[in-house]
């Protein structure tokens, strides 16, 4: 039963309790006196106390009809003022009985609702903070121990270039790391202020790859790109090819294949790789904040899909994930021109 519906039956029960009282006390009065004053006689005025009485009756009913409502709502109001009480205070196990009040159903559901999504963010805000912290602290450990031993004397001016190129590496890899931090919290509230222009996705496409020229190295890395102008946020186009690419060089092998091309107003950038692959498991858990694939590998921060996730869900478009154990993975972007973006 929604908010309408009750409020219109609680107006509907006071508009009938207040007529059944003035029909009554007026009745009451007009008969007395006709009584009185001999304009009725006795037959007809038994008649009419008859149905004066009813009426009386009637008033009474619904009066104890109100008071039995009014009690059970202070009784809800009292649970759902406790049941909020305990939510307030990070108990989400607290619920409501969809059952015991039928005409709050709609509420206790809805609250219970409530309660099962808050507990989920709160799991996932305990989990992002206890990775992102040990995140934190690889880096920053390793900063201090190899500052501390650049104190040593003995060491070979080889050794301490080494030690300053590891700190200068790890430095960045804590800057790369809180990066992330703004641009997961970011999305969804600053940056979708940033304008929708038009551009060319394969002249940005070309770009990021330029940036990655060093870290692509040796690999075997092939691409078909087609020229394609798209609208869209394009930080957000950049954040997403990025991190995928990013991911694809860290759990590759030997080669790297990228697709650009449009087929019938549908936009797909495709990016394969010959790595690690991952499970069904890993699929399922690759958006989740801090989660890496291959633990091994902690040259990452683990935010990066989290990012492209919160991308697509806020634009409307589409990843697609084909992997398999040790035969590599496949990414698959489509971007559907024909989709009007959200505004700023």
């Amino acid at each position: 039963m929604n908010d309408k519906k009750k409020h219109f039956l609680s107006y509907f029960s006071t508009a009938v309790f207040l007529s059944l009282l003035f029909t009554s006390l007026i009745s009451i009065t007009v008969t007395y006196a006709g009584l009185y004053f001999k304009i009725i006689d006795f037959k007809i005025g038994d008649i009419i106390m008859r149905v004066l009485l009813a009426c009386v009756l009637c008033v009474f009913a619904t009066i104890i009809i109100c008071l039995i409502a009014t009690r059970g709502t202070t009784k809800y109001n009292n649970e759902l003022s406790q049941a909020i009480l305990e939510a307030s205070k990070g108990n989400f196990n607290y619920k409501l009985d969809p059952n015991k009040d039928l005409i709050f159903k709609d509420v206790s559901e809805a609250f219970n609702k409530m309660s099962d999504e808050l507990s989920q963010i709160e799991i996932l805000r305990s989990d992002f903070i206890a990775n992102f912290s040990h995140e934190c602290r690889t880096p920053i450990n390793s900063i201090c121990n190899y500052a501390e031993l650049l104190d040593e004397p003995s060491l070979t001016p080889e050794e301490k270039k080494e030690f300053v190129n590891i700190i200068i590496s790890e430095s960045k890899r804590l800057n790369k790391l809180s990066d992330s931090i703004l641009q997961l919290a970011n999305i969804g509230v600053k940056t979708i202020h940033f304008d929708i222009t038009e551009f060319r996705m394969d002249e940005l496409l070309k770009e990021i790859i330029v940036e990655h020229d060093n870290e692509i190295g040796e690999l075997n890395f092939n691409y078909a790109i087609d020229e394609v102008t798209i609208k869209a946020r394009e930080i957000h186009i950049y954040q997403i090819i990025n991190n995928l690419l990013n991911n694809a060089i860290k759990y590759t092998k030997t080669k790297i294949f990228i697709s650009l091309h449009e087929d019938n107003n549908i936009v797909k950038f495709i990016i394969s790789d010959d790595g690690i692959g991952m499970d069904e498991n890993t699929i399922n858990h690759i958006y989740d904040v801090a989660f890496q694939a291959d633990k091994s590998h902690n040259n990452g921060c683990g935010l990066g899909m989290s990012i492209v996730k919160k991308i697509i869900d806020l634009e409307n478009y589409e990843l697609e994930i084909l992997s398999e154990l040790d035969k590599g993975s496949t990414f698959i972007l489509k971007i559907d021109k024909t989709k009007e973006l959200k505004k700023a």
